[in-house]
């Protein structure tokens, strides 16, 4: 009786953590462009 949904959590998580690793990144790269600002100069680091 559980063995249908064990089965289909397995793969699901299993194809959540290949995603996790391989198109992630990939979406990353395209969606962030620019220069990444210095952590430094954020206001909020500046207050703390």
């Amino acid at each position: 009786m559980f063995g249908p949904l064990a089965f289909t959590k397995t793969y699901a998580m299993a194809a959540a953590a290949g995603l996790s690793i391989t198109l992630v990144p990939v979406l990353m790269g395209y969606w962030i462009r620019g220069k990444i600002p210095d952590e430094h100069r954020e206001p909020i680091w500046i207050w703390i």
